[in-house]
């Protein structure tokens, strides 16, 4: 019989393109530009404060975003220069602020106070961009790569000056340095000291010194010293533990501390500019103009197998937020976010394996091999460190591999649109004559398909399949209890009895054209129709008992169904032309889209496999992580303002720099369209948060109980696992007639007239 069916029906042979390495793939990043809010696509720097908000440095004004709003503040709200290069914050909460061609600056409680504020600042000389340090007295350290650099405490000001410039102070250990573009310096309570290189580099040399200690300008001390001069600009530096990274133009210098002195530990000759930066794991990263931002592992590698991130991007500064997610800021193109654990993309590339970004489908073996199919007639199947490639051979262009099904012997069988593919065993093509296939399952120890022309059976020893019944066949599923079901145009059919039985005749829904079929436990199915949507159909022995229009118990239908997964927690998924979406057994809902990292919202089909999500869309293959490893769900959430209509005017109180979480709020009489502005500072959902709102009537014995309502605000995802409830609780009151100017905790709305037309 073996002998007979490769003779007679094995017209294409399966062969091997190659295979690739399993870390092809691309990270999905979120994208903030001039369209979500920026008011500028140059970005200089970007930094999360202690509240969770988070800063941007632009040509054209400073910038906080909650998450879903940017608040953009220029010279009118008391910035020196609109053009921000620089932020640091401090214990304190306040905002450092390095302005092009201006003194320093910083924001305390929403207020931004500058050299005309404060006349400490005003002594800082003008000279470059500032960079802020903090140590453990709480001293504040201000450096601009200029000859002078300042320690703010108590205040009071402290002014030192060096022959060469200091670029930024820094500690080791117990000891605080001073670290310049040639040298390093030991600060002590009475000098500074040079601390020198063991070996020096060999684009280092020796060069005598003279630094001056002064206060208020004067100077009190000089020492003579040895330091190490460049033979070309030096651009940045970093720490982190007791290892230092320098940046000059002819390369990277990696040193570490130990016992009082630095020594070399690697090199990397090549050009890097602009920043460095730190992350939480102790990386270092530095940003190059052409090559987008490189991380170096150096406890593990020095500076070798450097890994690279946003490639041909003009990244200015990289940071780490409090969730894990990197930031990027740009020169040209706004800031991007990667998000910690982010969704990973396969798409056509010199490294990736997909010759066709258009992935139709995807399914997971016993064995736990990812198998996934293409529009051109590709097979790739995810191995433990590799993709292997497979091709149908004798057909170029379009051939959609339209079904993967899992075998019971571990193999799996593929339907595209010319051909039926068994591991194992070969290509099998049935028939010119039968029309493109649609679908096809085992049943009854045959091959039952369905093409564009019929519904066939095969048994494996025919020259050609036996043809069943004539139409258009979409779909074909043999059920748990070892029934048949066809899918057609004109609806579900079911082949009972040598018979095809039309269950659109007594259940409407199902005289609707039959998208997709799944298991939905022993005695159900999901089908996914385009008038209806998701189905769900009670089943007994090819007969249907029950039919359950899922839409009808949603706040909000899913539509444009393409396919369906059914998971082992009784959840169901749904690919989409806007995304992936899944519904749970309480019929709430969870959404995932380009938003969230998908490669395309156009969805062709989806597979959970434990706590990731694979979905295969027009654009790539894309891999999201559900449950982030320590995700426990918490998330700072703020009402960040109150906005309401008095006559003409529309008020506004900015409530997102006060300390508190709660606030009491009097409105005036006569305020009306009141509007509270929420933000969860969860930036790993680009703002895909839900709101509730809860009013709750309260009685006093002082005021009658309508005069003051409670809300209490629920914040949460409307997406991903793990996540939990987060709750904010504000109260607000309004007494008769008390004016305006009795605002509880000062606040004092701002006015702007009221547009006619709104």
């Amino acid at each position: 019989m073996k002998k007979r069916l490769f003779r007679l029906l094995l017209t294409l042979l399966l062969f091997t393109i190659g295979s690739l390495s399993c870390q092809a793939q691309e990270p999905a990043y979120l994208r903030y530009g001039v369209s979500d809010g920026l008011p500028s696509g140059v970005v200089y720097c970007v930094l999360q404060d202690k509240k969770g908000f988070m800063w941007f440095g632009t040509d054209k004004g400073l910038v906080r975003f909650d998450g879903t709003r940017f608040k953009v503040f220029g010279m009118k709200d008391g910035l020196p220069d609109n053009e921000v290069v620089n932020i640091f914050e401090d214990s304190q909460g306040r905002v450092w602020l390095s302005c092009f061609g201006q003194h320093p600056a910083y924001v305390q409680n929403g207020t931004i106070i500058s050299a005309t504020q404060d006349s400490l600042l005003a002594k800082v000389e003008m000279a470059g961009n500032f960079n802020f340090f903090e140590d453990r007295q709480h001293r504040i350290w201000i450096c601009s790569s200029s000859n002078s650099f300042y320690c703010l405490h108590e205040n009071k000001l402290d002014v030192y000056h060096a022959k060469n410039s200091i670029h930024k102070v820094g500690e080791f250990g117990d000891a605080l340095y001073a670290f310049g573009f040639w040298f390093i310096y030991k600060i002590t309570d009475q000098n500074l000291k040079d601390v020198r290189f063991t070996t020096p580099p060999p684009f280092l040399e020796l060069l005598p010194e003279t630094i001056y200690k002064l206060k208020y300008g004067i100077k009190i001390e000089q020492v003579s010293e040895l330091a190490f001069l460049s033979k070309t600009r030096h651009v940045s530096m970093v720490q982190s533990g007791n290892r230092l990274l320098y940046l000059y133009n002819e390369g990277l210098l990696l040193v570490e501390y130990e016992n009082g002195s630095f020594k070399e530990i690697d090199r990397l000759l090549g050009v890097f500019t602009a920043t460095a930066y730190t992350d939480s794991a102790g990386r270092f990263w530095v940003t190059n103009s052409d090559e987008g931002a490189i991380c170096f592992d150096h406890r593990k590698d020095g500076l070798r197998h450097p890994k690279k991130f946003m490639d041909g991007k003009r990244v200015s500064q990289i940071y780490e937020d409090r969730e894990g997610n990197m930031w990027f800021s740009t020169l040209h193109d706004g800031a991007y976010a990667l998000p910690k654990n982010a969704v990973q993309t396969y798409r056509t590339s010199s490294k990736s394996p997909l010759l066709s970004n258009n992935v139709t489908s995807i399914a997971k073996m016993l064995d736990g091999r990812i198998v996934v199919g293409d529009d051109k007639g590709h097979l790739y199947i995810k191995r433990t460190n590799f993709w292997e490639v497979i091709a149908i051979k004798e057909y170029v262009g379009y051939n959609r591999i339209r079904q993967i099904l899992p075998q019971p012997d571990n193999t799996w069988m593929a339907v595209s649109d010319k051909a039926i593919v068994i591991e194992k065993q070969g290509i099998l093509r049935l028939s010119n004559s039968v029309g493109s296939y649609k679908s096809a399952c085992w049943h009854d120890g045959n091959i039952w398909a369905g093409t564009s022309m019929y519904l066939i059976k095969w048994d494996g020893t025919e020259v050609t399949p036996k043809v069943i019944a004539d139409g258009r066949t979409m779909l074909v599923h043999s059920d748990a209890q070892n029934m048949l079901w066809i899918g057609k145009l004109n609806g579900l059919f079911s082949e009972k009895d040598g018979s095809n039985i039309k269950w659109g005749d007594t259940f409407p829904p199902l005289a609707s054209r039959i998208l997709d079929i799944k298991q939905a436990g022993n005695d159900a199915l999901w089908i996914a129709t385009p008038d209806y949507g998701l189905l769900k159909v009670g089943v007994n022995q090819g007969d249907v008992t029950s039919v359950d229009i899922i839409n009808e118990k949603l706040v909000k239908p899913v539509e444009n169904i393409q396919s369906i997964f059914a998971d082992s927690n009784g959840k169901v998924w749904l690919a989409t032309n806007k995304g992936v979406f899944s519904i749970s057994t309480d019929w709430s809902v969870e959404h995932y889209n380009q938003t969230n990292g998908l490669a395309s919202d156009d969805a062709n089909a989806v597979l959970v496999d434990h706590d990731t999500l694979w979905a295969a869309t027009v654009s790539g293959l894309s891999k999201l992580l559900l449950k982030q490893k320590g995700e426990t769900g918490d998330f700072s959430t703020r009402i960040v303002g109150v906005n309401y209509i008095q006559g003409t005017d529309r008020c506004q109180f900015d409530l997102a720099t006060e300390s508190t979480s709660e606030h009491d709020i009097t409105l005036p009489p006569g305020a009306s369209m009141l509007e509270v502005e929420l933000a969860g500072l969860h930036y790993r959902t680009r703002g895909n948060l839900q709101f509730e709102c809860i009013t709750q009537e309260k009685t006093s014995a002082v005021s009658p109980p309508h005069l003051r309502q409670p809300f209490q605000l629920h914040f949460w995802q409307r997406r991903g696992l793990g996540y939990h409830p987060r709750r904010c609780t504000q109260f607000w009151g309004q007494p008769y007639a008390r004016p305006v100017r009795e605002h509880h905790h000062g606040h004092t709305p701002r006015r702007h007239p009221q547009h006619p037309t709104r």
